[in-house]
Parts: structure tokens; C-alpha cells; sequence
């Protein structure tokens, strides 16, 4: 499979991992914090796919 980076979003990412770090003196606590936000972008993105295709469907297709 072919990925692409998101070079912005990666770094915003390291950024607020290294603020969690920081603020909650716990990797293990970060890590957590971490996954879950990892877990709502990916449901969040998948949610603005799923709209973009629907909206984008010719009309005839949604008419059957």
C-alpha cells in the first residue's frame, strides 16, 4: 500500500506528545492520552471520507 505523510499533521503530533510528556511527568500516561487522540483523528477522518464519497456520488447511482 502506498501512505502519505502528512508532514504537518505528524508534527503537531510530536509537539502535543512532547507537551503531555511535560505536563503529566508519565510516558506511560502520555502514551495513553496519545492513543486516544490517535483513535479519534482516525474516526474523524474516516467520517469526512465516507461524507466526501457520498456527496460526491453521480445522482442517477443514489435515484435506484
Amino acid at each position: 500500500m502506498n501512505y502519505r505523510i502528512d508532514w504537518k499533521h505528524l508534527l503537531l503530533f510530536i509537539f502535543v506528545c512532547g507537551g503531555l510528556i511535560l505536563i503529566t511527568r508519565s510516558f506511560m500516561m502520555s502514551l495513553g492520552i496519545m492513543l486516544l487522540i490517535l483513535v479519534v483523528d482516525y474516526v474523524f477522518a474516516n467520517l469526512e471520507v465516507r461524507r466526501r464519497r457520498k456527496k460526491n456520488k453521480p445522482e442517477k447511482e443514489s435515484e435506484r
